[in-house]
């Protein structure tokens, strides 16, 4: 046979992709056969169009994950072939998750490995640091997420990484006076080929690549669209990267059981307090925003389902919130059956569990009260202690366990539920924080560039080919309830 454009005949390509037969798919020895063939014979990732090789989503996250691994497999034996992107999230945990997002997109279209720096360990600082920045984060990468089929915490790799920002070129892209032209307009791959290593750090949804005119069709192809055209890639790509630790899983999964199947689950998310688990009221309308998220979360109740039972999954920041929404929760459903906090109590006591998840609940400090009509609240009392990492693992669990309802409202400001309704799309409501009126959102993808006005205003006016009608018209508009 042939060679291919990569060099590799195919008879060669499969023999060499043989020894994966006992651990990878059929699909999976496709996937690398056809890495193999390609220009540079998937040696070198910007030489190697992972978007055009890609027929879904979960064949692109697998072919990353096995560039990646090939990317550093080569690198310990020469380590000036790497082209790294090194990710720097900033603040609390959601702020985090949305930059990893941004970078992994950013190494998806550019075929870069990805580390994530989570503690800061290898560039610059800037002159002034804040509590978050990055201090305020008592946890670890590893105590939170596992690797994605792929080597991504950047302690792991520091003898690399130390070695390409000593002897290579870098470009630190978020003091970059051209970042925002580079990743909208320009093909980022060659835009960034000059350097050795580039680094990334922020905390926002920097979806800038999805809508440069090289790469969103890419996207949209592999991803697909939602109903209103906004890319799916929190949905097709969230699940896939994020991935909890055991412990996470755990919690998560004694939260779903109690929350019942077969019947309508509604979340509900009171953001009281400012950044990071603040447990202060610092709402301009906090006498009045618990309240209304309540009686918002019991309206967008289908109507033929009004008489069913409901278990409404009460998450906040703050006590006094939570209290005064279960209060409106309860006005409607005929009196208090029960109140349990622990499995031993009656209305827990038949839920089959393994000792790991009846260790959960006891650990979470879950509520549970049920209503003579059938309905039920959970909820996890006390608040979450920021400088704990048990109590961090507690709020992903949370984060994640709200991705498994049917419906969802929330306060605005959060990036903690813009993570959770992301990852598996369900309606949504939010309710405005100042005149505290219920509209549904439009798409479950997070909002463009924070929906900051200053910020789409900066990009706006940085770049050349920026696009109001694609970037704020039509997929954030939200509709009233």
């Amino acid at each position: 046979m042939k060679p291919g454009p990569g060099g590799q005949a195919p008879g060669i390509c499969l023999r060499r992709a043989s020894a994966m037969v006992r651990t990878t798919s059929t699909s999976a020895l496709l996937i690398c056969c056809l890495l193999l063939a390609m220009p540079g014979g998937g040696a070198r990732g910007e030489e190697t169009d992972l978007l055009l090789a890609a027929t879904s989503s979960s064949s692109l996250f697998e072919l990353y994950s096995q560039h990646h691994r090939a990317a550093l497999e080569e690198a310990r034996t020469n380590p000036r072939a790497a082209r790294i992107l090194v990710c720097q999230p900033l603040y609390g945990l959601a702020n985090r998750l949305r930059a990893m997002m941004s970078c992994f997109v950013i190494a998806l279209a550019t075929n870069r490995i990805m580390f994530v720096d989570w503690e800061h360990q290898h560039t610059k600082f800037y002159e002034k640091e804040i509590r978050d920045m990055p201090g305020g984060q008592p946890a670890r990468l590893g105590d939170l997420l596992e690797p994605p089929g792929f080597a991504w915490d950047a302690q792991d790799a520091r003898g690399l990484i130390s070695e390409r920002f000593s002897s290579g070129k870098v470009l630190h892209l978020a003091d970059d006076v051209e970042r925002d032209e580079t990743l909208l307009c320009r093909n980022i791959s060659s835009a960034l080929s000059q350097y050795d290593v580039v680094t990334l750090k922020t905390y926002f949804w920097w979806e800038l690549a999805l809508h440069n005119p090289l790469y969103e069709e890419k996207f949209a192809r592999i991803a697909g669209r939602d109903e209103i055209g906004v890319i799916n890639i929190w949905k097709e790509l969230g699940p896939r990267l994020f991935r909890p630790v055991k412990e996470v899983r755990v919690m998560m999964s004694a939260l779903e059981k109690l929350f019942l199947p077969d019947r309508l689950k509604v979340g509900l998310h009171i953001r009281m307090g400012g950044n990071w688990f603040d447990q202060a009221d610092k709402h301009p309308r906090g006498d009045k925003l618990p309240v209304e998220i309540a009686k918002c979360s019991i309206a967008v109740i289908p109507r033929e389902r009004r008489e069913e039972p409901v278990t409404y999954f009460l998450v906040s920041d703050n006590s006094t919130a939570k209290s005064m929404a279960r209060y409106v929760l309860a006005s409607g459903e005929r009196g208090e059956r029960a109140r349990c906090s622990l499995l031993e109590d009656d209305c827990l006591a038949s839920i089959p569990m393994s000792r790991e998840e009846r260790t959960a609940v006891a650990l979470l400090n879950v509520r549970v009260f049920d209503y003579r009509s059938g309905s039920r609240i959970v909820m996890l009392d006390g608040q979450v202690n920021r400088e704990s990492v048990f109590d961090v693992k507690i709020a992903m669990a949370e984060m994640f366990a709200m991705s498994k309802v049917d419906r969802l409202v929330r306060s605005t400001g959060s990036t903690f539920m813009t993570v959770a309704y992301s990852f598996l799309p369900k309606p949504t409501w939010y309710v405005e924080e100042r005149s505290l009126n219920c509209h549904k959102q439009a798409t479950n993808e997070p909002m463009a560039l924070g929906n900051s006005d200053a910020i789409i205003n900066q990009v706006a006016t940085s770049t050349s080919c920026f696009n109001p009608k694609t970037m704020i018209t039509f997929p954030w508009i939200a509709s009233p309830t």
